[in-house]
Order: structure tokens, then C-alpha cells, then sequence
């Protein structure tokens, strides 16, 4: 007489090799995600911060020494290229109205990570 001993069969065998691979597989897509949402997040802080120091700058600047232009610099970090543009909306406030654009993008990338505008004014006279 045979004795039966208990043991599992190569079918069941495979089906749990099948099912961790499965949740493996799945984990794995989960963390990876996590690794870009947080490396993202990282970036857009950094970007952010770059605008709001170059935006700090600009607001600073006396408003006769703000030429109008684009000027470009990365000597913040060397990862972000940091874009002002100074322009004149209004043609007929040339003298009293600039536009402040500051852009920050990743180095060698044309889409902005960030952007932020601001109007400055040299006087405001009311009345006569």
C-alpha cells in the first residue's frame, strides 16, 4: 500500500510563480510612479522658487533700469534656464508701464515649468 504523502503539484506551483509576478509587477508601476511624482515635484518647487527670486529682483530694479528685452541666465542652477521679458503693453504707456514675464525652464526644453507676470509701475499721478 501507497502512502499518500501531501505535496503541491507543479500546476499549483506555477500559478503561485504566475500570481507574485502579477503583484509584483504591480508594485513595481506603483513605486516607479511615485519615483516621477516626486522627482517632478522636486523640479517644479526648484523652478518655482528660481521665479520667484528672479520676479523679486525685477520688482526691485528701479523702473528706469528695466530695458525692455529678454534676457536669459542660468546662474542660479545650472538645471533651469531662467527667461525675464520686459515689455510695454500699451504703446501709450510706454514711460509709466512695463510687463514683467519670468519663465523658468529645464535646460535644453522650450515648455515652461513655470511662469509668472507682473506689472510695474514707474508713478501714478491722480488728478491735476
Amino acid at each position: 500500500m501507497h502512502k499518500k504523502t501531501k505535496a503541491f503539484t507543479l500546476i499549483e506551483i506555477i500559478m503561485a510563480i504566475i500570481l507574485l509576478a502579477i503583484i509584483a509587477a504591480t508594485i513595481g508601476i506603483f513605486i516607479t510612479q511615485q519615483m516621477q511624482s516626486v522627482v517632478w515635484s522636486k523640479q517644479y518647487t526648484e523652478a518655482l522658487n528660481l521665479a520667484r527670486l528672479d520676479m523679486e529682483v525685477a520688482n526691485n530694479t528701479p523702473f528706469a533700469s528695466l530695458a525692455v528685452g529678454t534676457t536669459t541666465n542660468n546662474t542660479y542652477d545650472s538645471a533651469f534656464n531662467v527667461v525675464r521679458i520686459i515689455s510695454t503693453p500699451y504703446s501709450y504707456l510706454t514711460n509709466s508701464l512695463k510687463l514683467i514675464e519670468v519663465h523658468v525652464r529645464l535646460v535644453g526644453s522650450g515648455t515652461d515649468l513655470v511662469a509668472l507676470y507682473n506689472y510695474k509701475v514707474d508713478t501714478v499721478t491722480i488728478g491735476s
